[in-house]
């Protein structure tokens, strides 16, 4: 009894009057820098942010969803610039996605903002890469290809939902050119074996 007795005292008069002590090292708060995240996790949390954007999140809750996640706003204005680049050349018009780019770009939380609202502008008013008609073969083709190296790179990051739907928007450009259909995300290369 004496013993705890004394310990007690002996831990009082150390907080109180003693130096305080520094935890281990392994038990400090490590900063860690961000990691230079791939082009479809850039996607999935800018997705996720327009979604709450379109919920009603201010202009603080932006800001802190980009500090919770420990984005980098540099790569993120320079993921968001080439994205925006691949919106705008898509010939499907996107009128909601439009008008959430938009809001973001509203909500007025730095360069991301900029970026977003030009963007978003841009979509919404139709502004594409095309140039002339439709049926210009060399236009499809192009096309074409361009969603076969979208789902390539998507199924080499191990997106295959979006890769898969990427060829599928190959074959119905060019359902003539089976190279998606190889594709190991597909699943049709298997049938054409048999």
């Amino acid at each position: 009894m004496l013993k705890r007795l004394w310990r007690w005292l002996k831990r009082s008069f150390q907080r109180l009057f003693g130096k305080k002590q520094t935890p281990p090292l392994e038990k400090q708060r490590r900063v860690e820098s961000p990691k230079q995240l791939t082009d479809a996790e850039y996607e999935s949390l800018f997705l996720q942010l327009l979604a709450e954007v379109n919920d009603g999140l201010s202009r603080g809750g932006a800001k802190g969803f980009l500090a919770a996640k420990r984005i980098n706003e540099a790569n993120l204005v320079e993921w968001l610039r080439g994205f925006g680049e691949r919106l705008l050349a898509l010939a499907t018009p996107n009128d909601e996605l439009a008008k959430r780019i938009v809001r973001l770009g509203e909500l007025s939380i730095g360069e991301v903002s900029v970026v977003a609202y030009d963007i978003g502008r841009r979509l919404g008013e139709g502004e594409t890469n095309r140039k002339g008609a439709k049926d210009a073969k060399g236009e499809e083709k192009g096309e074409a290809e361009a969603w076969f190296y979208q789902g390539y790179e998507q199924y080499m990051a191990e997106d295959f939902l979006g890769a898969i739907a990427s060829f599928d928007s190959a074959i119905k450009i060019k359902p003539d050119d089976l190279r998606a259909l190889d594709q190991p995300g597909c699943g049709a290369g298997k049938f054409r074996a048999i």
